[in-house]
């Protein structure tokens, strides 16, 4: 009778190398949305969630 591997590093190492393989297209999406909201809302979200307004330009 086989024992089953009931060791999960194999399972985990794989996953790592699965999630590496997209870890910059998927940073690189985060901070395209994270650009285009800030521009949506006039401002951006600091780490405690609080809206900070940008200032007003002299421009017109």
């Amino acid at each position: 009778m086989q024992q089953k591997n009931k060791n999960p590093w194999r399972n985990i190492l794989r996953g790592y190398y699965e999630m590496r393989k997209t870890l910059a297209d998927d940073a690189s999406r985060m901070a395209l949305n994270e650009f285009l909201e800030n521009f949506q809302r006039q401002g951006s979200v600091n780490a405690n969630g609080l809206f900070i307004p940008w200032k007003a330009t002299g421009g017109g």
